[in-house]
């Protein structure tokens, strides 16, 4: 019976090690990482591009032959001649000799599109990234929250203490308790919000970097202090913005497909060969005859019908291009505006993080003081209710100055890139 009991004893302890679930530590620095190898969206990104990318080289296969093929049954009657049920058969090839200029075009097209599709996906990337770094911050935030809820909980507590040991001396009446016991009812709903604002932000930062268990994850809940020269009035690069890429590239497809549309009144030119034996209703004497033709010539075409739907696609997609190219004008505004507010607001946020820390010590120092005149009796419960309230003011003040400098900082650093997702 006692080795039964101790085997059970062995396997549950073993199973319960294996059962548990093990921790998933996320640091700051593996977001751009775990994004861009476990984001479904990202990895949706990349694959289009690289299907765009296989697109390409479009202008080298226009100038290879087309070949087809064909064979069938015919049953034709010409004239008083008995009906003649026969089989055909031919081979034919076509090369494209000129186009006007227009496989060129569509060759640089393709190519557009391929670089545009590249700028999406660092777009979709960097939406991507930053959604996890503000989400990151978000939950350190909330994990720094819960911590000074729960301590302030436990100092409250002792509070309730020393006010009812005093009511008991005679030294002040019970409303300096109950004062202390309904702010234990504020910080108490306070902490059940944040562990339920932490268990949803664990859920959507799992979501952003690809982890099925939201629950294994583990961060270090911890602000960085802002280097003092960060982010000192820098000129946003135009270039590295991939909204703007991404908009130059579309603008770029529309004036080619423009032009290549403006060639309307150009001809094709191709060169054929066919051999074979013809059909009945082509050659009705070689077909009898079941004899082969090899016809070797050069075809010129204009399509004629086409010409029309060509120059209004000409005039419209020019329009397109004129269109996207003040949208760009106006975007480069707006990213420069909003970069030249962000640093300023990094600028102000740090300064208020300096004085949100002198703010704290000298809290501190007011909490300690009325404190020490409670216990002489010169303070009553309300003053030290107060003081104690302010200094937990202070530090949750703090933790929000912090994370409103690491969400402007992820949206200023969004703004432009040099990453390539693939």
């Amino acid at each position: 019976m006692l080795r039964r009991l101790s085997l059970s004893l062995v396997f549950g302890s073993v199973f319960a090690v294996h059962a548990a679930p093990k921790d998933f530590q996320v640091r700051f620095e593996d977001l751009p990482k775990l994004v861009k190898e476990r984001n479904e969206n990202v990895a949706g990104a990349r694959q289009s591009e690289m299907a765009a990318r296989e697109r390409t080289g479009y202008l080298k296969r226009s100038f290879l032959p087309s070949l087809s093929a064909r064979v069938g049954r015919e049953s034709a009657k010409i004239g008083t001649a008995d009906r003649e049920n026969l089989g055909f058969w031919s081979a034919e090839g076509r090369v494209n000799l000129f186009r006007g200029g227009r496989d060129k075009l569509e060759g640089e097209i393709i190519d557009a599109r391929a670089r545009a599709s590249g700028a999406k996906a660092i777009k979709d990337y960097l939406t991507e990234l930053k959604s996890a770094r503000d989400s990151y911050w978000h939950l350190a935030a909330t994990q720094l929250l819960v911590t000074e809820l729960k301590d302030a909980i436990a100092k409250n507590q002792e509070n309730i203490k020393g006010a009812k040991r005093r009511a008991g001396a005679g030294v002040t009446t019970g409303a300096d308790s109950l004062h202390f016991e309904l702010e234990n009812t504020n910080l108490a709903q306070d902490l059940k919000k944040m562990e339920h604002d932490l268990d949803v932000l664990k859920n959507r930062l799992s979501v952003q970097i690809g982890h099925p268990d939201h629950k294994q994850i583990k961060i270090v809940a911890q602000f960085p202090h802002p280097p003092e020269a960060e982010f000192q009035e820098v000129e946003t690069d135009m270039q590295k913005s991939p909204d703007l890429n991404l908009m130059r590239e579309s603008a770029e497809i529309e004036k080619l497909g423009a032009e290549q549309a403006s060639r309307w009144y150009l001809p094709r030119l191709d060169a054929y060969a066919r051999h074979g034996i013809p059909t009945l209703g082509e050659d009705y004497t070689l077909a009898i005859r079941k004899e082969t033709e090899t016809v070797v010539g050069i075809d010129l075409s204009l399509d004629l019908g086409q010409v029309f739907h060509d120059r209004v696609a000409a005039r419209a997609q020019t329009l397109e291009s004129r269109a996207v190219a003040s949208r760009i004008s106006q975007k480069t505004k707006i990213i420069q505006a909003t970069g030249h507010e962000l640093q300023h607001d990094l600028k102000l946020l740090h300064e208020l993080i300096h004085d949100a820390d002198r703010d704290v010590e000298k809290a501190q120092n007011f909490l300690k003081l009325t404190q020490s005149e409670y216990t002489r009796g010169v303070k009553n419960g309300p003053d030290l209710l107060e003081a104690f309230s302010k200094l937990y003011g202070f530090r949750k003040r703090k933790i929000e100055l912090n994370l409103e400098y690491q969400l402007a900082k992820a949206e200023l650093e969004s703004l432009t890139s040099e990453v390539n997702p693939l």
